[in-house]
């Protein structure tokens, strides 16, 4: 009973009490040294962790083989507590070698079914470690295995444990969607999982809300995993939560609040000057001096991140971020000084960024590198190149449930495509370095979604005039009149329909892509599926009105009722006239919303 009421304890975080209640046992009992180990851990004490395991397995205190010369069971939770602890000091790949041996081990001996927490627990920390050296395929595929057991067992608390892990290496590998889904399932089991478990998946549920780019609830979860861990005193955590909440408030362009964060990061460091605590606070002060407005703050934060690079993090989320921070400061440099010998240095540093991101599997590493990577080909006037490298970052965002992001790189890529005759007229006359580093910064507004908040300094216009859905005969199906504005009249939409009939075939022949018509202030975006073509018509300027055009599609093609009736009715339907297909609150959501509100 007294161990079930010590587990209870360290479930709760509350490790004081539980060694309290531990120093009143047996010493010499092989389970109550194994807990010690853990509650050591947990505290952040590792080399004591270390110490308390080592002396019960050295000493020959359990053995791998019990007296019935199978495989102890006491023996290989010491172990893996032990690598557990090894794991937390960063000495993966010797732990990753005792690991699998021990799984090996285990399963050619064909054990009852005894030994199966203990399995999973070994599946579990396999998985860890490969998540640490990138390896994220091995890492699913691990953390499914220990699932797949602890379902059976119906061990929710363990359960919950996996659910984060998998829900994180699904957050470094770029797929929001499947990330989502486990840290919600995570976050479910609240009252069945430890205290430190359900502050890491509110914490991690926190980066997954940054990275959709929901700011405000992002900063709610990581301060309140914030509040927990520290009740904990998880000095691991905490500075892993406070190096999130100085990201987003760095996002959040807040640099007072990031300050603080750093400096209670930096006490965390110097109370548990643990190497990887040491990197989170150097990759935090990189990026609040980098946010700085001084130029010398500038050139301490990339002295900080090549020194970083230098020494190459065994955690390879944070190398590709500092490869990626540098070479945004590069780029600023770059533009300063027109030197090629920094341009060679930052298409060095992207390749190695694009290499990582295809080895370990990660869209997230892979978007950075193709986003610089569009950048560097419009410095060196190949549109071409930046148009395609856009439209596969645009892909992978898609895929992985970075629907803004998708959005506003399909708005670049759109803007570029306008542009061509502009880009072509700079490489005839051999425009300045300087000048294509400036004219780049297009592709900034994509990357700002990743390193800033969403505010643009352009005006937005918009003025909705039209809305029309043709199909493939080129036959006018909806037509919906915003009303027409002021000095357009309606020989002048007759011009825009008689501009699309004459290109019709072809605009039906690149779909899923949204192309432009600019004409005496309005424009008219087209949209083509495999049966309609979309026709959005504005007064104005917007950086807003091809993702409202995109979101409407999505959702008229989803709608079977409304595709089948498009096709089969006659008449053209007006929905500010008569409306029997409910199409009028579809284009009011879309169309006649704040554009901050998309």
């Amino acid at each position: 009973m007294e161990i079930f009421s010590v587990n209870d304890l360290i479930d709760q975080g509350q490790y004081d009490q539980a060694l309290q209640k531990l120093s009143n046992l047996n010493e010499n009992n092989p389970e109550i040294t194994t807990l010690k180990c853990l509650i050591y851990r947990e505290m952040g004490n590792y080399k004591k962790s270390l110490r308390v395991i080592n002396d019960l397995l050295e000493d020959d205190l359990v053995k791998l083989y019990n007296d019935d010369n199978q495989i102890s069971i006491q023996f290989v939770n010491a172990t893996v507590q032990k690598l557990f602890t090894k794991w937390r000091m960063g000495d993966f790949q010797d732990s990753l070698k005792q690991s699998t041996s021990l799984i090996e081990l285990i399963i050619s001996e064909k054990l009852d079914k005894s030994i199966e927490p203990t399995l999973a627990s070994l599946y579990k920390i396999t998985g860890n470690i490969y998540a640490n050296l990138g390896e994220y395929t091995n890492t699913l595929l691990n953390h499914e295995k220990a699932i797949t057991i602890y379902e059976k067992i119906k061990d929710e608390g363990q359960c919950a444990s996996i659910y984060n892990n998998l829900g994180y290496t699904y957050l470094l590998m770029g797929e929001m969607k499947m990330a989502e889904t486990f840290l919600e399932k995570s976050l479910k089991l609240k009252g069945k999982s430890k205290l430190q478990d359900y502050a890491k998946a509110l914490s991690n549920y926190g980066i997954m809300l940054t990275q959709k780019g929901e700011y405000d609830m992002a900063h709610d979860h990581l301060r309140q995993a914030l509040i927990l861990q520290k009740k904990i005193e998880n000095r691991s955590e905490i500075a892993y939560t406070l190096f999130e909440l100085i990201t987003l408030t760095i996002l959040m362009d807040n640099q007072d609040e990031a300050e603080i964060l750093l400096d209670d990061l930096r006490g965390q460091f110097e109370q548990f000057p643990h190497e990887y605590v040491s990197q989170l606070y150097e990759l935090g002060n990189a990026i609040v001096k980098k946010s700085g407005r001084r130029f010398k703050s500038q050139i301490e934060a990339a002295q900080i991140l090549q020194k970083i690079i230098d020494k190459q993090p065994y955690i390879t989320h944070y190398y590709a971020l500092a490869m990626k921070l540098l070479c945004e400061i590069l780029l600023e440099e770059l533009q300063i000084y027109e030197n090629f010998e920094i341009l060679e240095e930052i298409n060095n540093i992207v390749s190695k960024l694009e290499k990582i991101g295809q080895k370990e599997g990660s869209s997230w590493i892979l978007n950075e590198a193709l986003l610089l990577k569009s950048k560097l080909f419009l410095i060196d006037n190949r549109i071409s190149d930046a148009i395609d490298t856009l439209m596969e970052s645009q892909k992978i965002a898609k895929e992985k449930g970075l629907t803004k992001l998708a959005y506003h790189i399909t708005n670049v890529y759109n803007d570029l495509k306008y542009q061509l005759g502009f880009w072509e007229e700079l490489d005839q006359r051999n425009a300045s370095l300087k000048e294509r580093i400036e004219q780049s910064d297009i592709i900034d507004l994509v990357h700002s979604l990743q390193s800033k908040s969403i505010t643009y300094q352009i005006k937005e216009t918009e003025n909705p005039v039209m809305l029309l859905i043709i199909n493939q005969g080129g036959i006018v199906k909806l037509k919906h009149k915003f009303g027409i504005a002021k000095g357009m009249h309606e020989h002048l939409i007759g011009g825009f329909l008689s501009a699309i009939n004459t290109f019709f075939s072809d605009i039906f022949t690149e779909k899923n892509s949204v192309d432009r018509i600019r004409s005496k202030g309005y424009t008219i975006l087209l949209r083509s599926t495999n049966q309609f073509l979309y026709c959005y018509i504005f007064e104005g300027q917007s950086l807003f009105a091809a993702q409202k055009l995109e979101g409407f599609v999505q959702e008229i093609t989803g709608r079977q009722n409304i595709i089948k009736s498009l096709t089969s009715i006659a008449d053209i339907i007006t929905p500010s006239v008569k409306d029997p297909l409910s199409i009028s609150p579809i284009i009011k959501k879309y169309f006649l919303r704040a554009s901050n509100n998309l």
